[in-house]
């Protein structure tokens, strides 16, 4: 699909009055596209944009591409493996990175689709959160092994780090600026120091799902009815935000410089010093968030755990869903070749 026509399709722009001028209970009317159009499972962890403009969507049940007019889903019948997605990263190439919780990390080239697990010879298998620094090397976050870094100078060799913990949700990964890397889990929130190896510093001892840090340089960190604010080593608690709830992501768009907070409640947006919670009651198809993420159209994609994707826009929302009722969006996995052949260890580092 030409990006022309993609523009055309979902020229949709972010009403900032919309989210901080409205009353929490003001319902906005929004469209739902159903199992007719093609799409199969609704627990959404993430969507992510390639550089041809096609929006990707990860969900329980792989992967899905949408161009636009309508969602392209891949699935074991394509000869793909993986199914629970947690995360989709892009790398500078364009090449599509896939963690999931099960079968590892997986990587599309363009071409073909490899997977890299404990098969053969990836150290994990439940991948959480994937990052890509700036000085070129792959971070992981895994259910199993924590934080780890895959090294690609000279001798490619792994790294890794056991001091932020292992469990089902508590890892995320961020950088500074100055290429240190902030990673969190069930140990608390933990600076990477790229000067010093990467030899871990101690920032934050609460238990962290999420991380943001904003345009101002501070810090923000999620966790179960937990969320905290850290600049200049000042440490600003605003649990009361998120009183019977946990904090799932924590996000900020490109094009803004709104911060949203993804509970199991709703979302709450932050425009300076208002702030928002959108809900069912607002017209969001479901309460439980995993994500936000803005296209280069600027576009406002939310992801629910349970009730497909929806799209903030000046008139209102679009739910994309599998039926009316609000069943099962989107699936795409990536996994090894038709043939079965497992993947070397070594073409991982010829990928990176």
């Amino acid at each position: 699909m030409h990006l022309i026509s993609l523009m055309k399709r979902i020229r949709i722009f972010l009403c900032l009055l919309m989210l901080t001028g409205f009353a929490n209970a003001q319902r906005f009317p929004f469209t739902t596209v159903t199992n007719k159009d093609g799409l199969p499972q609704s627990s959404v962890f993430k969507t992510a944009q390639d550089h041809q403009g096609y929006i990707w969507i990860a969900t329980e049940a792989g992967i899905c591409r949408y161009d636009g007019y309508e969602f392209k889903n891949y699935s074991y019948f394509s000869g793909l493996d993986a199914n629970f997605i947690f995360d989709i990263e892009f790398d500078k190439k364009g090449r599509l990175w896939v963690g999931s919780f099960g079968t590892g990390i997986s990587v599309y080239d363009g071409t073909k689709f490899y997977t890299f697990n404990s098969s053969n010879g990836f150290p994990a298998n439940f991948v959480i959160d994937i990052h890509f620094s700036t000085a070129g090397d792959l971070w992981i976050a895994a259910k199993e092994r924590g934080i780890f870094r895959v090294t690609v100078d000279y001798e490619p060799k792994i790294q890794f780090f056991d001091k932020t913990g292992v469990g089902f949700y508590g890892q995320k990964l961020t950088e500074l600026p100055n290429g240190d890397i902030i990673g969190a889990g069930e140990g608390g929130v933990y600076q990477y120091v790229k000067e010093n190896n990467y030899e871990p510093v101690l920032v934050h001892e609460e238990p962290t799902i999420s991380l943001l840090l904003d345009n101002e340089g501070g810090l923000w960190t999620g966790g179960n009815h937990r969320l905290f604010y850290i600049k200049d080593n000042i440490v600003k608690d605003y649990s009361d935000w998120v009183k019977g709830t946990s904090v799932m992501n924590i996000c900020m768009t490109s094009q803004s410089d709104i911060i949203y907070i993804c509970t199991e409640a709703g979302l709450i947006t932050l425009k300076d010093t208002l702030k928002t919670l959108l809900t069912t009651k607002n017209g969001l198809s479901y309460d439980l968030i995993k994500d936000v993420n803005e296209d280069r159209f600027g576009n406002i994609w939310v992801s629910t755990y349970g009730n497909g994707a929806t799209l903030l826009d000046d008139k209102g929302m679009t739910h994309y869903d599998s039926d009316g009722k609000g069943g099962d969006l989107c699936a795409f996995s990536i996994g090894e070749e038709k043939n079965g052949k497992i993947m070397d260890w070594e073409i991982l580092w010829r990928i990176l």
